[in-house]
């Protein structure tokens, strides 16, 4: 029997898990069983990262500045549901999905607590929910960490670690234009670095992973100049950039994690 407590938190999970209307390595995918009803949750969150390169000169030790800022209404996860619920309907038609929004801030900025021992570890009113509408199976889009390798023309820049979904601004880096021949000062990268994990809802088992890291390396043009590598990308257009990234990283990801047959 479930005591006062334990009801008020399986409340508070179920309250928080909402259905939304919206039309590295990896482990090799396992076949699902035709008609299985897949539930997807996407936790990037409404938090840009932000780095800023800070060469140190002695230190053995990263000082790259680093930090979040909160974007309301960015879109990221409907954007991430929305291209995962299309590639689904492509890749594995006969697997129904269910998507989930997760109003939970803390879940978002902390993936790792929805994974230990080698198995997910999905809050069990989340899980109760999923169920309820039909899912066995569950795909989770979490946010990770890892190397700021920055792919640019001929060559990998960056130092330290990113993040979720953000920018790297360095300032000093000294850039020329192949095709142009213009040459600049720093440079801004927008990255995506995600995970995709397919679980099954019984055991927690593992299915099938994939690590999603994209990035681009932009310098300044003749026109604006190398004064504020960080204006590169306008600020009107920076959310709408890594939204378009984050598409296209799912998109390139989603036939590694789902059932081949």
């Amino acid at each position: 029997m479930m005591n006062a407590k334990s009801m008020k938190r399986r409340a508070l999970c179920v309250a928080a898990l909402a259905l939304i209307c919206v039309a590295g390595p990896a482990r090799a995918a396992e076949a699902a069983a035709p008609g299985v009803k897949l539930a997807v949750l996407s936790l990037i969150g409404d938090q840009m990262s932000y780095v800023g390169y800070n060469p140190s000169t002695g230190s053995l030790f990263n000082q790259n500045a680093r930090g979040e800022v909160q974007i309301p209404n960015s879109g990221f996860d409907a954007t991430a549901l929305r291209t995962i619920q299309h590639m689904v309907k492509d890749t594995a038609p006969g697997m129904g999905t269910v998507l989930y929004a997760v109003s939970m801030p803390k879940l978002a900025a902390d993936p790792t607590s929805l994974f230990a021992n080698g198995k997910a570890v999905i809050p069990p009113g989340f899980v109760a929910t999923m169920k309820k509408d039909g899912a066995s199976q569950a795909l989770l889009l979490t946010r990770r960490r890892g190397e700021a390798i920055l792919r640019a023309y001929d060559d990998d820049l960056g130092t330290g670690k990113v993040e979720g979904v953000g920018y790297y601004l360095d300032r000093t880096a000294h850039m020329h234009n192949m095709d142009t021949g213009f040459s600049s000062r720093g440079f801004l990268a927008p990255y995506v670095w995600l995970q995709l994990t397919r679980v099954d809802l019984d055991s927690g088992r593992i299915l099938a992973e994939q690590a999603i890291g994209d990035s681009v390396v932009l310098a300044a043009n003749q026109s604006q100049g190398d004064e504020n590598p960080w204006q590169i990308v306008p600020d009107a257009r920076k959310i709408d950039q890594l939204n378009e990234m984050i598409e296209q990283g799912v998109r390139n990801s989603m036939a590694k994690v789902l059932p081949k047959d």
